[in-house]
C-alpha cells in the first residue's frame, strides 16, 4: 500500500502541480494481434489500416478500413474480431457484445471546422451540467446547457510558452507542424482536466487553473484520441508503434 500512494503523490510536483502523463511502455501485446494484412477475396490481399478507436477500463477497440473492429479483452489479454456494416469512422464506434449493442463514444461534430466540445455533468440536477467547447484561435468556451457562455479561456499564448512536454518513449514517426495550429475534438480527463488534439499534436488543459499541463508536438500523424478515466490512447498513423497509452502509472496487465 505504501508503493501506491507513494506512486499517487509522485503525479504532483512539489507545488502540487499535476505533472504530465507520459508513455510508459509499448502496447505490443495489442498490435500484435491485429494482422498487417486483410483477405478480400479468395486471391486478393489488401492493407489492413486502423482507422478509429475507443476505451474503457476494460475493452480497448480499434476500427479499420475493411469493416472489422478489434475488440482487446484488458482483463483477460484476449483480442477478438467483429464484423460491421462498412468502414468504421472517428464519429461514431458500434460494438456487439453478447448480442447487445453498446455504444461506447459518439463524437458530433456541428460546428465549422474540426472543433470538438465535451458536457460536464452536473452533481445534482441535469441543468447543472456545463460544456466545454474548442474555438478557433486556442480558445475553449465554458458554457452552461442554455448556451450562455460562462467564461473564454486563452490557451495560444500559453501554448507558446515554455510548458511542461508528454513524453514519449521514442520518437519513431517524422512531425510535421502546421502554422495554423488549432485545437480539435475535446475529451475529460482525470474528471477535471481537456485533453484536445489535432492531425500532429496532443495538449492536456486545465482550464481551472489557466495552464497547459502538457503537450508533444512530435507525435507524428494522430488518427484517434480515446480516454478513460486517467489513460490517453493515441492512435497514429505510419508509426512502428502505432497505437501508445499515455498515463500517470505504467499499465498492471495482470489486474486491470
Amino acid at each position: 500500500m505504501a508503493g501506491i500512494e507513494e506512486d499517487k503523490k509522485s503525479v504532483s510536483d512539489s507545488d502540487g502541480k499535476m505533472k504530465p502523463p507520459k508513455e510508459h511502455g509499448s502496447m505490443g501485446y495489442v498490435l500484435s494481434q491485429i494482422p498487417k494484412k486483410a483477405q478480400k477475396g479468395l486471391l486478393v490481399q489488401c492493407e489492413l489500416i486502423m482507422t478509429c478507436l475507443d476505451a474503457n477500463q476494460e475493452y480497448i477497440v480499434i476500427g479499420t478500413n475493411i469493416g472489422i473492429l478489434f475488440l482487446y479483452d484488458r482483463k483477460r489479454t484476449v483480442m477478438e474480431r467483429l464484423r460491421t456494416g462498412g468502414q468504421c469512422r472517428s464519429t461514431e464506434l458500434l460494438i456487439e457484445v453478447d448480442s447487445d449493442i453498446v455504444q461506447l463514444h459518439h463524437a458530433h461534430r456541428c460546428l465549422p471546422g474540426p472543433f470538438g466540445g465535451v458536457f460536464i455533468p452536473g452533481l445534482c440536477k441535469t441543468e447543472d451540467a456545463e460544456l466545454y467547447a474548442v474555438r478557433p484561435g486556442m480558445r475553449i468556451w465554458q458554457a452552461c446547457v442554455d448556451g450562455t457562455v460562462k467564461a473564454t479561456y486563452l490557451f495560444k499564448e500559453l501554448i507558446n510558452k515554455p510548458h511542461p512536454e508528454i513524453l514519449l518513449l521514442y520518437n519513431d514517426v517524422s512531425s510535421s507542424k502546421s502554422g495554423d495550429v488549432q485545437f480539435g475534438r475535446l475529451l475529460l480527463y482525470m474528471d477535471k482536466y481537456l485533453v484536445t488534439w489535432n492531425t500532429s499534436a496532443l495538449f492536456i488543459l486545465s482550464p481551472s487553473d489557466n495552464e497547459v499541463i502538457g503537450s508533444q508536438s512530435n507525435i507524428g500523424t494522430i488518427e484517434d484520441v480515446a480516454v478513460t478515466k486517467d489513460e490517453i490512447f493515441v492512435l497514429r498513423k505510419n508509426a512502428d508503434r502505432a497505437l501508445i497509452r499515455i498515463a500517470e502509472n505504467p499499465e498492471n496487465t495482470g489486474n486491470l
